[in-house]
């Protein structure tokens, strides 16, 4: 979740996208990341009223009427994944590579660099070494369901809408 965050904050960078509605839905989707209360992050998900319309659009229920409608399609459907991704982390859960998660990574990370962007190395985000070592060397895959991080750790900016969430 955390790569595929930072590949979303990248594109949006590139492409000058910002608002509150941007701003609360990656803020939203780091507290998978950032909050050991994943009960209280998934509630926070289903209520939250901008992600619901991005989903709900995407899912083909109906047209976007939120500031995402001005986005470009790959971004919208980058947030979604990541929104999808945070679904399968919280429900799928898997010792080891998880195909499902490791499936949507790809293609967020593949929507960016087809439309022009870049992503992150692996060497920017250090707190992901230990999981990139257990897929390309084999070694032994670290606890998925480890502590909370801060998103910092992951080379991200600070929140900014929502509260740093509190132990």
């Amino acid at each position: 979740m955390a790569f595929a965050l930072r590949c979303i904050a990248s594109e949006c960078r590139r492409l000058a996208v910002s608002g509150a509605e941007v701003d609360e839905i990656t803020d939203l989707l780091w507290g998978l990341v950032e909050s050991e209360d994943l009960d209280e992050w998934y509630q926070r998900v289903c209520n939250c009223a901008c992600l619901t319309v991005l989903v709900d659009a995407s899912d083909g229920v109906g047209p976007r009427k939120d500031e995402s409608a001005s986005w470009p399609e790959h971004l919208r459907w980058m947030v979604y994944e990541a929104y999808e991704l945070g679904i399968w982390e919280l429900y799928a859960g898997v010792s080891g590579v998880s195909e499902g998660t490791l499936g949507l990574a790809l293609r967020i990370v593949r929507r960016a660099m087809d439309a022009g962007g870049s992503v992150p190395t692996f060497a920017d985000l250090p707190a992901l070494t230990p999981f990139v070592e257990s897929i390309v060397v084999g070694l032994p895959a670290p606890d998925p369901w480890g502590p909370e991080r801060p998103r910092t750790d992951f080379g991200a900016e600070q929140a900014k809408t929502l509260p740093r969430p509190t132990r």
